[in-house]
């Protein structure tokens, strides 16, 4: 079940895509044995620094305990989109893919903007999405 940090009862068209695409990824997985990879490269996220003390709360949990507030690590290339969380304002949420680390259990956050949520849409043949800029 996707994570999120809004309540149950927010309905914005933001909220609604976030959960389709969640969906997507989740049915994409199971039906195609996890062939179907939407990478932080195909974002154009490589190399991202995840600054962990500029992180909100809901995105700095999914770099564990053993991470320091003040350590920076980088999203690298083959790292695997696993969901989309929405925190914040439910009118105007931020947005965070949340990648698994190519070696490991950790999943890394990254803040996305509308463009990465366009080709994530498109990728996932979710062609009516609409992300605002």
């Amino acid at each position: 079940m996707p994570v999120s940090a809004l309540a149950q009862s927010t309905r914005t068209v933001a909220m609604t895509q976030v959960s389709e695409v969640n969906e997507r990824l989740a049915a994409w997985d199971e039906n195609t044995q996890g062939c179907l990879l939407i990478t932080a490269e195909l974002l154009g996220l490589t190399g991202l620094a995840i600054h962990s003390h500029v992180l909100d709360h809901a995105a700095l949990k999914f770099l564990g305990k053993d991470r320091r507030r003040d350590q920076t690590k980088e999203l690298p290339g083959s790292a695997r989109l696993r969901e989309v969380m929405a925190t914040g304002d439910p009118s105007f949420p931020h947005l965070y893919a949340l990648f698994g680390e190519p070696i490991g259990r950790r999943r890394l956050p990254a803040r996305v903007r509308p463009d990465h949520m366009l080709i994530i849409s498109s990728t996932l043949q979710l062609h009516g999405h609409h992300w605002g800029h």
